[in-house]
């Protein structure tokens, strides 16, 4: 192939604070970072300070492949599980889970968010999050061809624990797959002396359930909850923890997770979704049964009162979480973007 132009979604990479952002302007410096010879990035969006400014309804639908036209792109990068309906190029989206289809009683989904799944479903290649998402979109009955991009942890952090003020700390929206309402049951059932849990997201639909057990607790119990928090205020919460629980029922990859083990802090998170792939290798306690109240109970009571456990977990994270190689990603997402314009070419050139 000559050359290779890729026309991107870019309306993901404006300032805001998700998962999904994350990788979305991971993916898009690393492609940056590592075009060869004739390949070539533009990046769509509505204004100025986009590579094409895209204006009028239907970004998506309508806009996007308009603007493949008229830039003569060869494929279309979508950094979420999506894709316009009719496209005059191949478009390649990023998986990032299924779990509103594979844990659906856990998951507040919606039509828009089940079209858009069901769209990027048809086409011939993609790009997932993690290995686990790749077998999760297989399982539920999906043809398109996926290759997982090599994510590891993706934001340094410099962890030091506050030993004065010692927390543990979990980062999650308040949904019902993230598991918080047992996290709190189970930290009502450890009753750590001295140490708060402080959890970290927005309210959701398992707020009221989380409410609920907040006011079951002891007064001796701490449980603090942030929301909205500037850049630095986070980056310090996640410095200062003592520890990291991520009890959830399923996660496509946990950034938070992976950052903080990364950096040694020692983490106890849930036997399922891609947390369970990462870490199953690790020590006791790194592990628990999400459904388990007891078990997310005996892991906290161990990591808040064990230096000895606390070590191991440190050590091992430091081992076996290390932080993306950009480098890598790009080179990855290159080949498949490549493959995909390939194809489309070798039929164009058939049908000729």
């Amino acid at each position: 192939m000559s050359g290779l132009r890729v026309l991107v979604d870019g309306r993901l990479l404006a300032p805001g604070h998700s998962g999904v952002r994350d990788v979305a302007v991971g993916l898009v410096d690393a492609l940056r970072a590592t075009a060869g010879p004739g390949q070539e990035l533009l990046v769509a969006g509505r204004g100025p300070a986009y590579d094409v400014d895209v204006a009028g309804p239907g970004f998506m639908h309508l806009q996007l492949p308009r603007a493949a036209l008229a830039t003569r792109s060869d494929v279309v990068l979508v950094p979420r599980q999506a894709r316009p309906l009719l496209s005059p190029v191949p478009v390649v989206p990023v998986f990032h889970d299924v779990g509103f289809l594979r844990a659906r009683a856990m998951y507040r989904s919606s039509w828009p968010v089940r079209a858009a799944d069901r769209s990027a479903r048809w086409s011939r290649r993609g790009l997932a999050v993690s290995e686990f998402t790749v077998d999760e979109v297989a399982a539920a009955g999906s043809r398109v061809a996926l290759r997982a991009l090599p994510l590891g942890a993706l934001h340094p952090v410099r962890w030091q624990p506050h030993e004065d003020d010692p927390y543990v700390l979990c980062v999650a929206v308040q949904e019902p797959h993230k598991n918080l309402e047992r996290l709190v049951r189970a930290w009502g059932e450890a009753r750590p002396a001295g140490v708060r849990l402080v959890l970290c997201g927005r309210a959701g639909e398992a707020t009221e359930g989380i409410r609920r057990a907040l006011a079951g607790l002891g007064p001796e119990v701490a449980v603090e909850c942030v929301a909205g928090l500037a850049d630095d205020e986070y980056a310090r919460l996640l410095e200062g923890c003592t520890a990291y629980v991520q009890p959830s029922f399923y996660e496509g990859l946990c950034i938070p997770a992976l950052d903080l083990a990364a950096a040694g802090a020692p983490t106890v998170v849930g036997r399922a979704g891609n947390l369970g792939r990462v870490f199953a290798g690790a020590p006791e306690h790194a592990t628990v049964d999400p459904s388990s109240t007891g078990d997310l109970a005996g892991a906290l009571r161990a990591v808040v009162g064990d230096a000895g456990v606390r070590r191991a977990l440190s050590d091992w994270n430091r081992a076996h979480v290390t932080l993306t190689d950009w480098d890598e990603v790009g080179r990855a997402a290159w080949s498949v973007l490549a493959a995909a314009a390939g194809g489309r070419r070798g039929r164009t050139r058939a049908a000729r």
